[in-house]
């Protein structure tokens, strides 16, 4: 939270794993859109959890 309060973004772009859900928890509560990217074909299940709250979610050819 001491992180977004001081660098004010303007979105968050998580790529999954424990980081992701570290920074984009907080930034979904205080209103800061985020999006996710996931290069792998299975999505981990950082980029699960948030896909529901994501703002936009880039994902490789042939995943769904």
């Amino acid at each position: 939270m001491k992180l977004l309060s001081a660098k004010k973004p303007d979105l968050i772009l998580g790529f999954g794993g424990f980081v992701t859900a570290g920074i984009t928890f907080p930034g979904y509560f205080r209103g800061i859109p985020f999006a996710l990217h996931e290069a792998k074909r299975i999505v981990g299940r950082s980029n699960r959890i948030f896909s529901r709250l994501a703002h936009r979610i880039f994902l490789p050819e042939g995943v769904e």
